[in-house]
């Protein structure tokens, strides 16, 4: 008798252990189901979403600069200045400030120097001239005989 209860034990333990075994390994696929049933009903709950607009940006982009300032002349202060009168401009000045006479004033210049470089330059070199004449006895030589009189 002992035997045969400690074989029903037995197999009552491994059938436990079977219903065990059943119960976890089908844990898993009850729980991606409640998972999905939530999921749905989640989104069978939610309002449908409006599609989203892009954002606009309106960009105000200029400057603004503010002064005040005040004067206070009391009785008390300085004494006042006379106002000046205004100094007309001078001949010149006034000639001046006309664009054209300045273009015609600073070409004038211009050429002047351009004249007086080309002028100097031919002075340069015909002193250079003389130098290397001097300089050469063969050269004066000939000078000589060809400025002696026939």
């Amino acid at each position: 008798q002992q035997q045969q209860q400690q074989q029903q034990q037995l197999q009552q333990q491994q059938l436990y252990a079977e219903q065990l075994n059943r119960v976890v390994q089908a844990i898993p696929g009850l729980i991606q189901e409640q998972l999905t049933a939530v999921q749905v009903q989640q989104y069978r709950s939610q309002p449908p979403l409006a599609p989203v607009q892009p954002m606009q940006f309106i960009i105000n982009n200029h400057t603004e600069a503010h002064t005040s300032q005040k004067t206070i002349n009391s009785s008390s202060s300085a004494p006042q200045q006379p106002p000046r009168e205004k100094e007309s401009p001078s001949a010149m000045a006034s000639w001046m400030s006309s664009p054209t006479n300045r273009l015609c004033l600073y070409s004038a210049i211009g050429l002047s120097l351009y004249i007086l470089q080309g002028h100097l330059q031919t002075k340069w070199r015909g002193a250079e001239l003389r130098r290397r004449l001097d300089a050469n006895p063969m050269a004066r030589l000939a000078q000589i005989l060809n400025a002696a009189p026939r």
